[in-house]
């Protein structure tokens, strides 16, 4: 299955310590950083530096890397991550002011309701024989499994994009096979009949439905009014569920450009150059939408 992995944080470690290195003579002046480069300057390189000189700008070492997922865990996919402090940093040597700044932004993120549509989610070829029902069905059975009824993410959204800070990318996205209408068989690959048939509940209550065996043995050949029985391969809903976390990251990083936007002392944040749907031709702009 191939993955859509984005290039927008394409600077290294390296280059961004020395890019977001304090110059002289430019106090009161921010500069335009994308918020990508932003993220992964705080959560590589500031919110974790250790044994190193004030200023030295270096990368974050292997074993830092490894602390900080550590740090995070596979917390990065339950709920419950609250995060908040990093209790590895030295007090002689704090990170700085604008990395504290853009860490509190991230963590108000899990309060975040994610307000986006079903625009785009099942528009695209691998849900080309599906019908409109089936669609609709799909997207409710995904957003279920990402989003409460509030419409909050069930898991930690400020993990989610520390992680994609930590790692420097996005949220992973499937290029999704087509969904097939595939009909239901026996083990052997023998066709199978379903009907449906009043069963008796006992003396005084009513019948109820029960489907059963729609194929008569002894005629060789289904029932009257027999049917068969399809199912979609692959599944639907956790393809949805994907593109569903995928736009709460994304949306989550503009929530954090305006958040931010004036709040930092050093820096302008500006957009994630990351598309909002990677599965689909165009990405940010298709059937007349841009974002």
């Amino acid at each position: 299955m191939e993955i859509w992995e984005a290039s927008h944080v394409a600077t290294d470690t390296h280059s961004l310590a020395s890019q977001f290195r304090r110059t002289p003579g430019c106090a009161g002046v921010r500069r335009p950083v994308c918020i990508d480069d932003l993220l992964t300057w705080a959560y590589r390189i500031e919110l974790v530096r250790r044994d190193r000189p004030e200023e030295g700008g270096g990368a974050m070492r292997s074993s830092d890397t490894l602390a900080m997922l550590r740090a995070l865990g596979t917390r990065v996919q339950l709920s419950g991550w609250v995060g908040g402090g990093f209790a590895f940093l030295e007090e002689a040597n704090p990170p700085d002011a604008d990395a504290l700044r853009i860490n509190a932004a991230v963590q108000r993120l899990d309060d975040l309701v994610i307000d986006r549509d079903a625009v785009g989610m099942t528009d695209d070829a691998a849900f080309a024989e599906m019908s409109a029902e089936e669609r609709d069905a799909a997207y409710a059975a995904g957003r279920a499994r990402v989003l409460d009824a509030d419409g909050r993410f069930r898991s930690s959204l400020a993990a989610f994009v520390i992680a994609g800070a930590v790692l420097r990318r996005p949220r992973p996205v499937r290029l999704a096979e087509p969904v097939k209408r595939v009909e239901v068989a026996a083990p052997n690959g023998t066709r199978m009949w379903f009907r449906t048939v009043m069963q008796s509940a006992g003396a005084g209550r009513p019948a109820f439905p029960v489907e059963v065996s729609g194929f008569n043995h002894s005629r060789q050949r289904p029932y009257p009014g027999a049917y068969r029985k399809f199912r979609l391969e692959p599944a639907p809903a956790p393809i949805v569920a994907e593109r569903i976390e995928y736009q709460a990251w994304r949306y989550a990083l503009d929530v954090l450009v305006a958040d931010l936007s004036d709040a930092l002392e050093r820096f302008q944040p500006i957009a994630s150059r990351a598309p909002w749907w990677p599965w689909l031709p165009g990405g940010d702009e298709f059937e007349g939408i841009t974002v």
